[in-house]
């Protein structure tokens, strides 16, 4: 599954990582991501919201989680900082308890 991105800052810098609440999409988090300097802050559109495709079937929490630290490990992402509003926290919790590596 892809996730459509909108990135902020130098490649070479921590990077957080911004989930969105519900209904939502990455442009909730632009300000205050241009007003955190020195990092490297990826915004994300959850499948099915914003610019990002809709999943095949209705997904749960652990289902955006899960396709989140697949889109992750493509990257070359671990050791991020999540950032979640809402929806986005609850996708957090669920990336840090099944996929621990990568927050």
């Amino acid at each position: 599954m892809s996730f459509f991105t909108h990135i902020i800052g130098d490649k070479n810098s921590p990077v957080i990582l911004w989930g969105h609440g519900w209904g939502h999409d990455h442009n909730a988090f632009v300000p205050l991501a241009e007003s955190l300097k020195g990092y490297r802050h990826i915004l994300i559109d959850f499948p099915g919201f914003g610019k990002s495709p809709k999943p095949d079937s209705d997904w749960a929490t652990e289902d955006y989680a899960d396709a989140l630290a697949s889109w992750m490990k493509e990257q070359g992402l671990k050791n991020v900082l999540w950032v979640g509003h809402s929806f986005g926290g609850r996708v957090g919790i669920q990336l840090a308890a099944r996929h621990p590596e990568l927050v």
